[in-house]
């Protein structure tokens, strides 16, 4: 059996039972082999971790969202498309907040940074080239890992600033009080 065969087959079986799962953090290592139908020591080989598997099934399953989104409305500025990015995101990351949140603390601690880069151009756009690549990836960094650590961490969240991130309007409040801060304006 090829290895990218194999990989799909573990990528597959991890979506379905990430899915299908009442307790997405109890999936084992050897279920999601018997549901791919491959030997256990193959997701070491393929994929390094079962962290690593279940970042790249949850990143599947939530990609196939994003997908269906785009913003084509060219009248907003970069930074009122920005927020809109981000609404979209935390939507999402809410929606499938089961098994989101199994992927944060990889994301944030071992994954190689990719998510910010989501948002890049929309910062670069805002700053016309006033602000160098440097600056912008590091501000879409602290933007997307903000939003990871507080959804993470969303009642501890709650209890210090009283705002409720799963309160669609408290949400977009947040995310229009970070963005104006960081990018400027008001």
């Amino acid at each position: 059996m090829m290895t990218g065969d194999t990989k799909d087959k573990l990528i597959e079986a991890t979506k379905k039972l990430l899915l299908s799962s009442k307790a997405p953090k109890k999936i084992t290592a050897r279920q999601i082999s018997s549901e791919a139908n491959v030997n256990l020591a193959m997701i070491n080989y393929c994929f390094g971790s079962k962290d690593e598997l279940l970042k790249i099934a949850i990143d599947s399953i939530i990609a196939s969202e994003f997908k269906q989104y785009a913003i084509t409305d060219i009248s907003h500025s970069p930074k009122e498309k920005l927020k809109k990015v981000l609404y979209h995101i935390c939507e999402v990351t809410i929606k499938y907040a089961n098994i989101t949140r199994l992927s944060v603390p990889y994301v944030l601690l071992d994954a190689p940074i990719e998510i910010p880069d989501e948002i890049l151009p929309y910062i670069k756009e805002h700053f016309h080239d006033t602000r160098n690549e440097q600056f912008c990836k590091i501000l879409a960094y602290e933007v997307i890992s903000f939003l990871q650590l507080i959804f993470y961490r969303a009642e501890d969240f709650y209890k210090y600033s009283g705002v409720n991130i799963f309160n669609e309007i408290q949400l977009k409040e947040l995310i229009d009080n970070q963005v104006d801060m960081l990018l400027g304006g008001s």
